[in-house]
């Protein structure tokens, strides 16, 4: 009784497992196929931004001087593993054909404060005249002649954004790519991916006490004799018993029918009685399962 009921409770939860594996995978599919678009996203807005950045100091350096003057100042703390880094920054502003100009960014903002060298600091205040440099066709486009900074975090960036482009490229390949098919048939002469959680139970000893089988017992040695147990459905092949891949042969409308997965793709073949008994001296008696709604 007790390995006829171990085997129905191996045959229940692959049938459970298989069921849900198909859902499992479309919903992580489309979750990484997300995450990769979120990755391209972010690795293009942050290379146009480094890429904006460069172009703007560029532009900078080689454009037209003008006097702000400073309007703020203040002291930033940062944090780099464990590490206090302080920034010396200032706001200004100044005015070219009575229109008035901020330091300002690629992202639009305006009237941001600028990290200038400590020294320059201390011997500003507020009100104060500082030269700016700004471009010649875009005096938006400024920044003092002093400020601290270069073009490396700009370049660090337009590298960041490429290697999360490049990143989210990647996963979405991943996600878009579909599993190898799975042939329309398994050969004959392939061996079971398992048979360790396949008993091979003789009908005398999973038959009830005093209950009568429906079928004369079973010889699972003998072809013959299971392969008249499988048309009579008094036994089944089982090749295999997990939700990734396996096969089952059973007598189904007047032919012999085996059913095969392999991730997420099924196929279905219609076996000659040959077949069947190829099968079996192929793999042996551990592909034999005895049917237990045969017994009453």
């Amino acid at each position: 009784m007790s390995n006829r009921r171990r085997t129905v409770a191996n045959s229940s939860s692959d049938r459970y497992r298989k069921r849900i594996a198909g859902p499992y995978r479309f919903i992580m599919k489309r979750f990484t196929a997300l995450i990769g678009l979120l990755l391209v996203l972010g690795g293009v807005v942050v290379t146009v931004l480094g890429a904006r950045e460069v172009a703007d100091t560029l532009a900078r350096q080689g454009g037209t001087r003008a006097t702000a003057f400073v309007t703020d100042r203040q002291i930033s703390t940062t944090r780099a593993r464990g590490v206090a880094k302080k920034s010396y920054g200032i706001q200004y502003r100044f005015e070219l054909g009575g229109t008035a100009y901020t330091a300002g960014d690629a992202t639009g903002r305006t009237n941001l404060y600028v990290a200038i060298p400590k020294p320059t600091w201390d011997e500003l205040s507020v009100g104060d005249p500082i030269d700016v440099t700004y471009a010649k066709v875009n005096p938006a486009n400024n920044r003092p002649v002093e400020a601290a900074g270069s073009l490396g975090d700009s370049i660090a960036a337009i590298v960041m954004g490429l290697l999360l482009l490049g990143v989210g490229v990647l996963v979405l390949v991943a996600a878009r790519r579909r599993p190898a098919p799975m042939p329309s048939a398994i050969p004959i002469g392939m061996e079971p991916p398992s048979t360790s959680a396949v008993s091979v139970l003789p009908a005398d000893q999973v038959a009830m006490p005093g209950a009568k089988t429906t079928h004369q017992p079973i010889d699972a040695t003998d072809p013959s004799s299971v392969v008249s147990g499988i048309r009579a459905g008094a036994a089944h092949l089982h090749g295999g018993a997990t939700s990734d891949e396996g096969w089952v042969v059973r007598y189904e409308s007047g032919n012999f029918v085996r059913r095969a997965w392999r991730g997420a793709n099924e196929s279905e073949e219609i076996l000659t009685e040959s077949k069947v008994t190829e099968l079996l001296r192929g793999h042996g008696a551990g592909i034999v399962v005895l049917d237990t709604e045969s017994f009453g």
